[in-house]
């Protein structure tokens, strides 16, 4: 497995956003979704960076990338836009969870974007409340960050116990818990988030929607949404697994990926 470096590149309002490069081949910018970083890749990244040159990124407030309040969920997508258009040839995007309903807005922005790939964005559905994120937010305050970590992802995201397992015994765990203050700005922001699906009748970018066949409801809506609006989408259903494919089945997730990638076009 390569080992990745980092840079900083600027985004459109000056934030420094921290990129981690590894691998060779034509270029792979990663976006991780809530309560994760650049680490939340790290399985994936290592199934194909002998592929592709892999840029995962930390999103604004957590690993080695600036921040900026109050929170907007437009300048993550500039952060994203900026990763892309930082490289000065075709790009391929993939985003995850949050990170998908961020790259499919940097789609209609980015200049340079030559396949999309989105793992079960939360675009225009949502499973949080005011009241979750409230309770989630005590929680934070009272020094309960892990009992706030696993509340989302058991009662939000709605991880399976099994899922939810996994990732506590993973080397991305402690990262996620270092990062779950940012979880509740997100949420808010995802309850916000309309479609518009006529806003996407123009993107002509090739796209892979991904979608476990065990996924919650609300992956499913957004994600038969998204396939509605884009011009040019598929949809491939992950047999057996939920939304923690890059945790629990890396080499299915990145054979998805690769073919869809290695397409001509």
């Amino acid at each position: 497995m390569a080992q990745p470096d980092v840079f900083h590149l600027k985004s459109f309002d000056g934030t420094a956003i921290a990129c981690w490069r590894q691998g060779s081949g034509p270029p792979l910018v990663m976006v991780h979704g809530t309560t994760g970083a650049h680490d939340s890749f790290r399985l994936l990244a290592a199934r194909l960076d002998d592929r592709f040159t892999i840029y995962a990124v930390d999103r604004r407030g957590r690993g080695e990338s600036g921040d900026t309040q109050p929170y907007a969920f437009e300048r993550e997508v500039e952060d994203a836009a900026s990763a892309v258009e930082a490289l000065d040839e075709p790009v391929n995007l993939f985003g995850h969870s949050f990170g998908a309903n961020i790259a499919v807005e940097a789609a209609l922005v980015a200049s340079n974007l030559r396949r999309l790939v989105l793992y079960e964005p939360g675009v225009d559905v949502t499973s949080s409340s005011a009241a979750a994120i409230d309770q989630m937010e005590e929680m934070i305050a009272r020094g309960d960050r892990e009992g706030a970590l696993e509340f989302v992802m058991s009662r939000v995201v709605e991880l399976r116990p099994k899922e939810l397992d996994q990732l506590r015994r993973s080397p991305v765990w402690a990262s996620r818990v270092a990062a779950v203050h940012t979880v509740p700005r997100e949420l808010r922001a995802e309850i916000e988030l309309s479609l518009e699906a006529d806003r996407f009748a123009g993107l002509q970018v090739p796209t892979l929607l991904l979608l476990g066949s065990e996924s919650p409801e609300w992956a499913h809506l957004a994600t038969q949404a998204l396939a509605a609006a884009l011009p040019d989408a598929r949809v491939v259903l992950l047999e057996g697994q939920g939304h923690a494919a890059t945790v629990t089945a890396p080499d299915l997730l990145a054979s998805e990926i690769a073919g869809f990638l290695g397409e001509e076009g």
